[in-house]
Parts: structure tokens; sequence; C-alpha cells
């Protein structure tokens, strides 16, 4: 399925995907408490996320870093130089 293509989604799996945009605690079992909300079991929610990663329903999975609040800083930076010069 195309990235483009509308997917239905249930209420379980839009609270899901909801909850997994707002980030989730780094806990030993990080999907228990989004399972019981949801209504299902920790292993349907993996499997939703593993299904909606090849549906392209989602582009990535992991973890979001804040590097600010770790006393780093993010720096987005650009160059123009021919390919044979990049090294």
């Amino acid at each position: 399925m195309l990235p483009h293509e509308p997917v239905e989604l249930s209420a379980p799996q839009r609270l899901v995907l909801n909850r997994l945009q707002d980030g989730i605690a780094p806990t030993p079992r990080p999907f228990a408490a989004l399972a019981e909300e949801a209504g299902v079991s920790e292993q349907v929610i993996v499997d939703w996320i593993c299904e909606w990663l090849d549906q392209g329903v989602l582009t990535r999975f992991g973890p979001m870093i804040h590097l600010d609040r770790a006393g780093g800083a993010v720096e987005l930076c650009a160059l123009a130089a021919p390919q044979d010069e990049y090294e």
C-alpha cells in the first residue's frame, strides 16, 4: 500500500496511533498501559505498529531524543559542493 492511500483505522487503532505521537514512557513494558487503554493485548499493539510501517501509515518508529533537555543542541546544516569534494 502506498503511503498516500487512505487506511481504515478502528477506534482503538486511532487511539493508539495518537498516543504514540505523544510519546510513551521508557519502561520494561512500554505498551502495557497503552494496550489496557485500547482494550487489546501488548502483542496487538506491536502487530499494529509493524503493519503500519509495512503499509506506509508510519514512516519510522523509534525514540525521539530531546537533546536540548540533555544539555545539547541540534543544528541543521547544508552545503553545496561537487560530489567528488564531499570528503
